[in-house]
């Protein structure tokens, strides 16, 4: 059996060459000309409900390929981009790669299969596993961790990367812009951080690192209950313990809190900067030139950056303090009285009786900004402070790169939209992995699913695709939202 073989009902030719158009009004209908178009071509044949039944749908990462699991006749099937692959009895989640390559482990029997994109199902010695299989931007070949009961081996594409007794599971990952890999081996029984082709002292335990450009990488290590951070050029003194350390990638510039003596401090670039209660979380703004930290003391919560302190609140929610890129300003949820309101540069916006946690977005400057919020059993888009309609469901909240654009995925009476700046697209029974995203100021992408197909969807301005796109004038097709 090929590893690769048709799906229907939908044959290839159609896949390739239906699409449609979906035009959207700005405003009244002898208003200005229409401000967004979405645009759909089919993509894939979706699984039936009833007779073979389908897994989760993993999505790539730029919103262009899907794959799901199908079970057919008492064998499972992965199914890319409608395309079904070799029957195996298991197959494990996919990871997609560059130009829509993917990679996965499948079981047959008693062996273990590595599978790749073009290539034929690799069989793996008995007992053998892989482990942190992903793909490194620019390489078309998957990195992944091969192991046997000895021997820990790293493949990056077909090569051997590197072979140890043991490496942490999760603990691989690559540079920035690079093919330079970072992990922690053992040897001995004890771990150690290899950096590239440098290897470090072994301590009795050592955190997976933290990456930047140029090299730069950071990690916790602990020796007979001290902790310290190992940098590329040094350790730190010695801590009772270490906390929330973060590394802005692009400056190779780090922070985190330490404990001594009692007492937790706020560490800048290896040097004391303030105490602080229990912290909560730390946040470094990108350059490096700012840092946050989130922290409580007794039952009151503060954030404190550079000289400010704010608060107190009754909660900081952990994993929502975020820089604008710009590095000048600052947002985060908390909550008090048991409701949930956004800080931003010290002001309390608007209270809810929730914020979707890591929904909040900052253009580049933070002269805008939007999340999501529900009230009154309401889900809703607040933008630049104003709340928007309100719906069953709203997820999935994005700002085009350069802050002019609001996206977001509603759902009301089992029905999904993308609304774009406040307006309604086509109707969807389903948005895939409720997944959006801007791959540029103008153009969103999606994958939807109705009428037994996933749909490829971009939206974008019409003064940015008409002039090109003589299709743009096509009549949208019946039922859809004008």
């Amino acid at each position: 059996m090929t590893n690769r073989q048709a799906m229907s009902p939908i044959s290839r030719s159609v896949v390739a060459t239906v699409s449609f158009l979906v035009i959207v009004l700005a405003g009244a209908l002898d208003a200005s000309p229409p401000a967004w178009y979405e645009r759909a071509a089919i993509l894939a044949p979706a699984p039936s409900t009833s007779g073979a039944a389908a897994g989760g749908i993993t999505l790539s990462r730029d919103a262009l390929h899907l794959a799901y699991v199908r079970h057919v006749e008492g064998q499972t099937v992965l199914v890319v981009d409608g395309i079904a692959g070799s029957r195996f009895d298991d197959v494990d989640a996919p990871v997609f790669g560059p130009r829509g390559a993917v990679a996965y482990v499948a079981r047959r029997d008693d062996a273990h299969f590595l599978v790749r994109s073009r290539y034929q199902p690799k069989r793996l010695e008995p007992g053998a596993r892989i482990t942190d299989l992903q793909f490194l931007p620019k390489r078309s070949g998957p990195l992944y961790v091969l192991r046997s009961a000895t021997v820990a081996t790293v493949y990056l594409g077909d090569s051997v990367a590197g072979r140890y007794e043991d490496i942490l599971e999760g603990s691989i990952r690559a540079f920035p812009g690079s093919s330079d890999l970072a992990f922690v081996a053992t040897r001995g029984g004890k771990p150690f951080l290899v950096v590239g082709p440098r290897e470090f002292l072994r301590y009795d335990e050592v955190s997976p690192p933290l990456l930047g450009a140029s090299g730069h990488f950071v990690s916790i290590v602990a020796e007979q209950g001290r902790r310290f951070i190992l940098d590329a050029s040094r350790v730190s003194a010695a801590y009772d313990q270490v906390s929330c350390l973060v590394l802005d990638p692009s400056s190779g510039r780090y922070a985190y809190a330490a404990k001594r003596e009692g007492a937790w401090k706020l560490i800048k670039a290896g040097v004391p900067d303030r105490e602080i209660g229990r912290p909560v979380e730390v946040c470094i703004a990108p350059g490096g030139d700012h840092v946050a930290v989130a922290y409580a003391r007794g039952h009151e919560y503060f954030v404190a950056r550079d000289t400010i302190t704010e608060g107190p609140f009754e909660t900081v929610v952990e994993g929502t303090l975020q820089f604008s890129a710009d590095g000048r300003h600052l947002a985060y949820e908390a909550e008090r009285h048991d409701e949930f309101f956004v800080v931003l540069d010290g002001r309390e916006h608007q209270h809810f009786s929730d914020v979707v946690n890591g929904s909040i977005r900052l253009s580049p400057d933070a002269s805008r900004f939007a999340y999501l919020a529900e009230h009154e059993e309401r889900q809703f888009a607040v933008v630049d402070g104003h709340r928007q309609p309100g719906h069953a469901a709203a997820r999935s909240l994005e700002l085009s790169p350069d802050g002019r654009h609001v996206a977001y995925v509603a759902e009301d009476d089992g029905r999904q939209h993308v609304f774009v700046d406040g307006v309604a697209g086509s109707t969807w029974e389903s948005i895939v992995a409720d997944q959006i995203q801007f791959d540029s100021d103008r153009a969103l992408r999606f994958i939807g699913q109705r009428a037994g197909a996933f749909y490829r969807v971009t939206v974008a301005p019409t003064d940015a695709t008409t002039r090109a796109d003589p299709r743009a004038r096509a009549p949208a097709p019946s039922g859809t939202r004008k």
